[in-house]
């Protein structure tokens, strides 16, 4: 018989998505879907390029619960990246780079529905080098996951075992 803890590892990644889980916001998207946006720096939150609609008010639910105001400031659909920034800067923390990752390494993507964290775990699949998208701009590496992740993930940030 192993020695392997089971209850112990799934705790270890609970744990984890709940570290990370103040770092996200979720939002009403134009096709009235809920997605995930997370706090990158200075009060910027990315979210997914698609599911924000220009010129639409965008109304953020944070991890607390509390609801804040944020202008569309910057989108890149050649990345499919959108930058919000919400009124009164927030106090949410940033979530670290993921370091060298490597195809079987976890993954743990986590999302927010309405200030209730989501959590999803798998592996990375497959990590290369950088690439075009299918739109055109430069992505700086290659990382597929097997994850399997329902559509209030959109947006949401993957997390490394770090």
């Amino acid at each position: 018989m192993s020695d392997f803890n089971l209850s112990a590892f799934s705790d270890a990644i609970a744990d984890i998505a709940a570290a990370a889980a103040p770092a996200t916001a979720s939002f009403a998207t134009h096709q009235h879907r809920t997605a995930t946006a997370f706090h990158w720096r200075d009060g910027y939150f990315i979210a997914a390029e698609e599911a924000v609609e220009a010129g639409e008010e965008i109304e953020m639910t944070l991890s607390s619960g509390d609801k804040v105001k944020a202008e569309l400031v910057g989108r890149d659909p050649s990345t499919g990246t959108a930058l919000l920034k919400p009124t009164g800067a927030p106090d949410v923390p940033s979530l670290a780079k993921a370091g060298t990752v490597r195809p079987g390494h976890l993954a743990i993507a986590i999302g927010n529905s309405d200030g209730a964290g989501l959590a999803a775990f798998g592996t990375v699949g497959e990590v290369g080098p950088a690439w075009r998208s299918m739109r055109g701009g430069t992505i700086d590496r290659r990382i597929n996951l097997a994850v399997n992740a329902g559509g209030r993930f959109e947006g949401g940030p993957v997390l490394d075992a770090k």
